[in-house]
């Protein structure tokens, strides 16, 4: 049986109950095991309160004719009520034999719950979970990203394997190599341009990714003509059924100075309808003289949920980047730096900038787009 002295504070809003199950199990670390056929078509109601796990799984579950029977302090199995004329001898009152199936509440492109994704739809595009996906895919969370504090997605994939980053300081591009060869970018599944040696390639703020999918190998017959090394699928913030209430505020080295914002929930009292705004604000220098960068980024979302089969999602951002000094440190020549010059030694880059300036660089980048999702509870005929 739970502790009945551990008590969480609970905001819970009305919602299709599975995703009340997972908010659930995110909030009190519960596990929870029961048959998602019996919770398919039931709402939640609001759980708003300080509670322990077992009151507020029960009080979660009130009017959806499931009860909760705790096996261990953070394990409980879902049971349906069945009433006593469907139960068939007196000897088996209260036993109701399910199909289990444990619920982790991670999906295909919502959070990873800590470092380690069990699903990823970059390489099917359904919700196939990565063990059983006969390619290799590496996931990096959100949870990742920010213990490491990456600031762009070059730095989201320094630790994973068979990519190659360029440029140590560049605010205009993410210069990557997979396996030998440049990744093909997506962003939600929709190609990003790349022309011009890479240097059309638009910039994605990674305060707005929830995940960052590199799916190494040929994957022409999902995504058409693309690398051989793999290709790399960026992952947006999308609207949650739970309050989130972020603000960040952050300084350094170089006069960096940076305020961000992430802000969810529903709208309405049924959660049927969700947002979600992020945004980022950012000034600062770099370690060479007169390249700095000034950037702006905001990307509002709403997800709309007429019922609980049927979704529709709106993503939108926008980017503003201005970097006086050309966005990334000029080419030294090899005489004179690596190798003797008769002309002697060029001076150290923070001051080659100074005497050899150049024009400033930006970028302002919009978008938006409306991934819909339905799902039918009878089979298909043909």
């Amino acid at each position: 049986m739970p502790a009945q002295d551990t008590e969480i504070d609970f905001a819970l809003p009305a919602m299709p109950l599975d995703e009340a199950l997972a908010a659930y199990g995110t909030a009190s670390g519960v596990q929870l095991i029961y048959d998602s056929s019996a919770t398919r078509h039931l709402r939640s109601v609001a759980v708003v309160g300080r509670y322990d796990r077992a009151e507020g799984l029960r009080r979660l579950l009130a009017g959806t004719g499931l009860t909760p029977q705790f096996t261990a302090e953070r394990s409980a199995t879902l049971l349906r009520v069945v009433a006593q004329a469907d139960v068939v001898a007196p000897d088996q009152a209260g036993a109701v034999a399910l199909d289990v199936l444990e619920v982790t509440g991670e999906n295909a492109i919502g959070p990873v719950h800590g470092y380690v994704a069990r699903r990823s739809a970059t390489a099917t595009k359904t919700g196939t979970p990565i063990l059983e996906t006969p390619q290799a895919i590496n996931v990096v969370g959100r949870k990742e990203i920010e213990d490491r504090q990456a600031q762009s997605v070059s730095q989201a994939l320094l630790y994973t394997p068979g990519v190659m980053n360029q440029y140590g300081t560049d605010v205009r591009y993410d210069w990557l190599y997979v396996r030998g060869f440049v990744p093909g970018r997506y962003l939600d599944g929709l190609r990003l341009p790349f022309g011009a040696r890479g240097y059309s390639q638009p910039r994605v703020e990674s305060y707005g990714l929830e995940r960052v999918e590199l799916l190494k190998g040929p994957s022409s017959g999902l995504y058409g003509q693309n690398s051989p090394g793999g290709l790399l699928n960026l992952v947006s913030k999308r609207p949650t059924a739970t309050p989130l209430r972020e603000i960040q505020l952050q300084t350094g080295s170089f006069g960096r100075a940076q305020a961000a914002f992430d802000l969810s929930g529903p709208i309405d009292p049924d959660g049927k309808i969700l947002y979600r705004l992020t945004g980022l604000a950012r000034t600062t220098g770099t370690q060479l003289d007169y390249l700095e960068e000034d950037r702006v980024f905001i990307a509002p979302s709403l997800t709309l949920r007429p019922d609980t089969d049927t979704s529709l999602t709106i993503l939108s951002q926008y980017l503003n980047i201005d970097s006086p000094g050309g966005g990334a440190p000029q080419g030294l020549p090899a005489l004179g730096t690596l190798y003797a010059n008769p002309k002697g030694r060029i001076e150290p880059p923070r001051v080659f900038r100074r005497l050899h300036p150049l024009k400033s660089w930006s970028l302002r980048k919009t978008r938006g787009g409306s991934p819909a999702s339905a799902t039918s509870s009878s089979p298909w005929t043909r």
